[in-house]
């Protein structure tokens, strides 16, 4: 019994020591452990208030910027880690006052330090260097983390445009994020809530996006409800094409919304839509240069409502999960078919044009709700990455005889 005490006492003093030594350097070297590691593996400089380790293993990082990002704090709790697949396990981690700035050029889209052209050649570069650096006998020990509760609250996206006339701006704002059963590198399984709202230089629309469900990226399956609310027919009109602006459809005001399903199963995605138009106002036929359009959008809608108390289209789509695509001929057969019986003046126009309007309503509507959430995961990757750069370990060279 008396040899068992003192073996517990032993450990009990090894652990308080290791813990010790841990804290004082971390406490004292963490700010510079972090920046080089964002310098080296992003080849940004980055900023740091403070970061500190408390007791018993809860990190605690201030004012953190770099590149496009900035990050108010960042609390993490580590409860364990798994030797035997090298895997650190943390309870929880909390990042809040978040801001983000993207900007879209003539190059493309640009999202320092993940996104870009030129990041994509600085990033190249800096492969090849450590590549160039690494001995010939070594072998990456990938270390995993895996995040039992996610979250990220008050986020603020800026996306600029910098292709139109005047450089346009879109902001996603109180955005709040939530995972559980989050694993990098390797994601597995995970659940994930999403809500924002949006503004742009014509509207201001309030919880205007929420998506809510789990993915699996590894074996393609997921269910992921993802809805749009009173999104404003005017917010994105910029990016419509010339036949769907309201003041060529006699549009005064009208509210789009989206509810949305995304199951997928062994990578076969079925998405489920269901489109609907809330408080169309129409502007007067003095206001018009084509009056016919105006009239034509009004009998489609009034076809699409019926008894209802709005306008409703739904349709299911069959797709991919990796890689997403819509079909948009899909999209224009079905709204085709729920037009059938209608009669109205300009219809050629009006259906010939429902593909671009497709597209367009694909890529606001749809896309950009799953594009953000996958943008969302993307930056969470990207950001553990920094700080989990495989270890390297030297292999044993066969002996020689």
């Amino acid at each position: 019994m008396k040899k068992i005490t003192i073996f517990l006492l032993i450990i009990m003093i090894l652990l308080a020591t290791v813990s010790t030594v841990v804290h004082v350097y971390v406490n004292a070297y963490g700010k510079d452990i972090l920046a080089n590691a964002i310098k080296s593996n992003l080849g940004v400089e980055a900023e740091i208030k403070e970061l500190s380790l408390r007791f018993p293993f809860e990190l605690q990082i201030k004012e953190l910027e770099f590149g496009d990002i900035y990050v108010g704090s960042i609390e993490a709790s580590l409860v364990g880690f798994n030797p035997f697949i090298l895997q650190c396990i943390l309870s929880e981690v909390l990042a809040e006052n978040i801001e983000v700035q993207l900007r879209r050029n003539e190059s493309g889209l640009v999202f320092e330090p993940f996104v870009g052209k030129e990041v994509d050649a600085r990033r190249k570069v800096a492969q090849e260097k450590e590549k160039a650096k690494e001995p010939p006998h070594i072998k990456k020990m990938p270390l995993s983390v895996r995040v039992a509760k996610l979250e990220l609250n008050n986020i603020l996206v800026e996306f600029i445009d910098l292709t139109k006339e005047e450089p346009k701006k879109i902001k996603a704002y109180d955005i709040t994020t939530r995972f559980r059963d989050f694993v990098y590198p390797q994601l597995s399984k995970f659940y994930v809530y999403f809500d924002a709202s949006l503004e742009t230089e014509y509207a201001t629309m309030e919880d205007s996006i929420q998506a809510d469900g789990w993915m699996d990226y590894s074996n393609k399956n997921m269910d992921l409800d993802i809805n749009a609310g009173g999104i404003s027919y005017w917010a994105f009109t910029d990016y419509y094409p010339p036949f769907w602006k309201p003041d060529s459809l006699g549009i005064k005001k009208a509210f789009l919304s989206l509810e949305s399903n995304f199951n997928s199963k062994d990578n076969d995605l079925t998405v489920d839509l269901v489109f609907s138009v809330d408080e169309v106002e129409y502007m007067g036929v003095e206001y018009l240069e084509d009056p016919s359009r105006m009239y034509t959008i009004r009998t489609i809608l009034e076809f699409l409502k019926g008894d209802r108390a709005k306008p409703v289209f739904s349709t299911t789509l069959k797709t991919k999960m990796d890689p997403f695509k819509l079909d948009v001929e899909v999209l224009q057969k079905s709204f085709e078919d729920a037009v059938k019986g209608a009669r109205f003046d300009y219809m050629g126009e009006v259906i010939k044009k429902v593909k671009e309007g497709a597209e367009g309503t694909r890529k606001i509507i749809i896309e950009a709700p799953v594009e953000g959430v996958k943008s969302v995961v993307d930056a969470v990757k990207g950001i553990i990455g920094i700080i989990t750069k495989p270890k390297e370990t030297e292999k044993q060279e066969p002996s020689q005889n």
